[in-house]
C-alpha cells in the first residue's frame, strides 16, 4: 500500500462518519496526511490504485466507502437542499456581523461542508468579537436567534470568543477539521490571524490552509454600520461594562450544572462561550479510531489532547 493510499482511506472514512461521500477536490483539501500533496498526485492515485479500487466505490463525481455506495444518492439529494440552504446561510451570517461588537462571523458545522441532514437544517456560526464584549454581543443576537425561531429558521451562534482568545486549547483531528472547514463571512484579516494562531491545526491537514468554498466580500451598508457602531459607543461605556459583567455572572450560573456533565467540553468564562454540553467531537474520533483500527490502519492523527497536558 503506497503511503498516499492510507491517507485517501482515512480521510473518507472519516466524511463516513458524516455520512459524507467527497469529490477528489474535497478529498485532497481535507486530506488526513503528515505532508502536503498536490491535487493531480492525489487524482492519479484515486484513478490508478489497486488498493483503493477496492476499498472505494464512485459516480462520476463522488467517492466513499466500498460498502456505502448508496451515501452517493444521498449526497446527491443533499446537494439540491444547499440550493436553499446557502443564501439563507449567507444572509443571516452577514446579518449578524453588523450586530454590536462582533468582529468575525464564520459558517461553521454541516453547513459548511454542504452536507445538511435536512431541507431546515440550523444555521451553525462561529462569532469573534470585541474583546470583553463576548457576552454583551451573545446577548444581542440572542435575541435574533428567538426572533427566527418564529419563521422555523434555527440559527446557532454554537461558538462566540474574544478576538484576544483565538488559540484553541484542545487540539485533536476534529477541531482541525472544524477550523479548516470554516467560511469566513466578514473581516478576512482577523480569519487570518485566527487560522495563524492555531497553525497547529495544519499538522493534522495540511492541505487545508485555506477556506475550500471562499465566498464573495459582501458588500457594506453604510447604513448597518452606522447602527452598528452608534450601539457600539454607547455600550463601550461603564454601564456596558456592567451589563457584560451582569450578563456573564447570570449566564455563568445557568450553564453551570450543564458544564458539569461527563460527556461536556464547555467552556463558559469571561472570553468564552461554547456551549457544547454533550461533546461530539470525541464522540467523532471515537469512531474514527474503531473503524481505522478494525482495517488496521495507524491511527498517529487522532492525539486528544489539550494545550498543556
Amino acid at each position: 500500500m503506497h503511503r498516499l493510499d492510507i491517507a485517501i482511506l482515512k480521510t473518507i472514512i472519516y466524511g463516513d462518519i458524516f455520512n459524507f461521500p467527497m469529490t477528489a477536490q474535497e478529498i485532497h483539501h481535507f486530506l488526513i496526511h503528515d505532508e502536503p500533496v498536490n491535487f493531480d498526485t492525489l487524482q492519479q492515485q484515486l484513478q490508478s490504485s489497486e488498493f483503493l479500487s477496492q476499498q472505494l466505490c464512485h459516480d462520476d463525481t463522488y467517492y466513499a466507502l466500498k460498502q456505502r455506495y448508496d451515501l452517493l444518492e444521498l449526497r446527491t439529494q443533499r446537494d439540491q437542499m444547499m440550493q436553499s440552504l446557502f443564501p439563507r446561510m449567507i444572509y443571516y451570517g452577514r446579518l449578524l456581523s453588523y450586530f454590536p461588537f462582533v468582529e468575525l462571523v464564520g459558517i461553521t458545522g454541516a453547513l459548511a461542508m454542504r452536507n445538511p441532514s435536512s431541507a431546515n437544517d440550523d444555521l451553525d456560526y462561529m462569532i469573534v468579537t470585541r474583546s470583553g464584549r463576548v457576552w454583551l454581543a451573545r446577548a444581542v443576537i440572542i435575541l435574533l436567534v428567538r426572533m427566527m425561531r418564529f419563521r422555523n429558521i434555527e440559527i446557532c451562534p454554537n461558538y462566540v470568543v474574544a478576538s484576544d482568545q483565538l488559540v484553541q486549547s484542545r487540539q485533536d483531528l476534529y477541531i482541525a477539521h472544524e477550523i479548516a472547514q470554516m467560511l469566513p463571512l466578514s473581516n478576512r484579516e482577523l480569519y487570518q490571524q485566527f487560522r495563524k494562531q492555531n497553525q497547529w491545526s495544519v499538522q493534522q491537514l495540511p492541505n487545508a490552509t485555506h477556506p475550500l468554498y471562499p465566498l464573495d466580500n459582501q458588500q457594506t451598508s453604510k447604513f448597518g454600520l452606522m447602527i452598528k457602531r452608534g450601539l457600539e459607543f454607547v455600550l463601550s461605556s461603564p454601564l456596558g461594562n456592567w451589563l457584560e459583567q451582569w450578563e456573564f455572572r447570570r449566564k455563568a450560573k445557568r450553564f453551570e450544572k450543564q458544564a458539569q456533565n461527563p460527556t461536556a467540553s464547555a467552556q463558559i468564562d469571561e472570553g468564552h462561550v461554547k456551549g457544547h454540553f454533550n461533546d461530539y467531537g470525541h464522540h467523532v474520533l471515537a469512531q474514527y479510531q474503531a473503524k481505522l483500527e478494525a482495517l488496521d490502519i495507524d491511527t498517529y492523527t487522532y492525539p486528544l489532547q489539550s494545550v498543556g497536558d
